[in-house]
């Protein structure tokens, strides 16, 4: 009987070793397939009107009485919203100043829905009104967040950004050999499960993924993400036309490529709200079948203005929208047909401009002159499967891409 009883025990035991170890292997880092083709889906929500007037309302951060009603009236809709939580939990920390409000608001958030990993992520995110996550309370919450769910984007990226800025601090302080190693076996971890599971996050996640990847011996380059494209008609922009890495960046540990990420998405989301509120359509994703420019020019202290050349099968036409600076609800603007001539002409500024050669950037250099008003020139070509954007800040000199943008301009019967 003795040794029946130490039999099971010891079958046992193997069996919950089994177990374990197989868990441990599932969780080691995910190695990116380079052939895999994949489109990252639409969302499959379907929006209440009322949840997107809400959040068009609160959209623009102004912490009045309005937007703070605004925002508790969207959260009875949709309790989740990040943006009417990051305005609540903002109003509570600095208009209230009250620890114990804000404490017990994310309580309360957490306690209806213990499963829900959202709660938790929002905590993280916005309980000390702090996006940095660098501290062991939001490692915890966002810890507990993944356990409930481990495939949830957000989370994975939260997770990954944290251990990728302990591997940047590290490795421009103390260099020690062990921690770095650590934290950038992390950092590949999370990052990695974005291109596992085909998150959205993957868009941003890749370029401090590159980096860790490089430092831990694997080689793996940018390009090898460009099979992942964004499949949403309401994409304006990528975030790779936002900003320009610096040479060796893949290698150069000391730079932090996340930060500048983050200022890119930023900036991005800053530029299609301008679009938004002309009411354009995103062109990088061209279901028009047409060739089309559209340059779109705004500031902090200018009207918003964008002027759209279409070509289709030799029908040329230009659309131009304007908003007052002044007013929100300002639109106004007109179109016109134009000549094979004039656009022979504008597909002549094009070519000697090189639009088409220029790689999707920010362009920095000494042909911009910073202005007080934060001047943008954004100009976008369109041509079947093609796509370009080429970005400027502050007020060109006269170059080809001014040319370009002013002839457009030029077009129309704006003033």
């Amino acid at each position: 009987m003795k040794y029946v009883f130490r039999s099971l025990l010891a079958i046992l035991i193997l069996s919950i070793i089994f177990i374990f170890s197989k868990s441990v292997l599932n969780q080691k880092h995910y190695k990116i397939n380079k052939s895999e083709v994949y489109y990252i889906p639409d969302s499959p929500i379907k929006r209440d009107s009322a949840v997107i007037y809400l959040e068009s309302q609160v959209a623009h951060f102004d912490m009045d009485s309005k937007t703070i009603k605004n925002s508790y009236d969207l959260l009875a809709l949709d309790k989740y919203n990040d943006a009417a939580v990051c305005i609540i939990a903002n109003y509570i920390n600095f208009s209230l100043n009250s620890k114990d409000s804000i404490k017990r608001f994310f309580d309360n958030m957490i306690k209806s829905d213990p499963k829900n990993p959202a709660a938790l992520i929002l905590r993280a995110k916005y309980e000390k009104y702090s996006n940095s996550l660098v501290d062991t309370s939001d490692l915890g919450l966002l810890k507990k967040a993944c356990r409930l769910d481990w495939k949830n984007g957000e989370v994975n990226y939260l997770l990954g950004t944290l251990y990728y800025y302990a591997f940047n601090y590290e490795y421009n302080t103390s260099k020690r050999s062990s921690k770095l190693s650590y934290y950038a076996q992390k950092a590949r971890h999370y990052f990695s499960l974005l291109y596992k599971f085909k998150s959205e996050f993957i868009f941003k996640g890749k370029y401090p993924l590159v980096q860790v990847c490089n430092f831990l011996g694997d080689k793996i380059h940018l390009e090898d993400f460009d099979n992942i494209k964004p499949n949403k008609k309401s994409t304006y922009f990528l975030i790779e036309s936002s900003f320009i890495l610096p040479k060796h960046w893949e290698t150069d540990y000391c730079y932090d490529v996340l930060r500048d990420v983050e200022i890119a998405e930023s900036r991005v989301e800053d530029h299609s709200e301008e679009l938004r509120d002309l009411k354009e359509a995103p062109l990088i994703n061209n279901f028009y079948h047409k060739q089309i420019y559209r340059f779109t020019q705004f500031g902090f202290l200018s009207n918003s203005t964008a002027v759209t050349m279409e070509n289709k099968n030799g029908k040329v036409d230009i659309y131009w929208k304007s908003r007052s600076f002044y007013s929100d609800n300002n639109l106004f603007g007109g179109s016109k047909k134009l000549t094979l001539k004039d656009w022979q002409k504008f597909m002549f500024l094009i070519k000697k401009m090189k639009f088409w050669d220029i790689n999707p950037s920010y362009i920095k250099d000494e042909t911009v002159i910073p202005m007080n008003d934060g001047e943008t020139w954004i100009l976008e070509g369109a041509d079947n499967d093609k796509y370009n954007v080429i970005k400027k800040y502050g007020q060109p000199n006269r170059t080809p891409f001014q040319d370009c943008c002013l002839y457009l301009y030029s077009l129309t019967d704006l003033e």
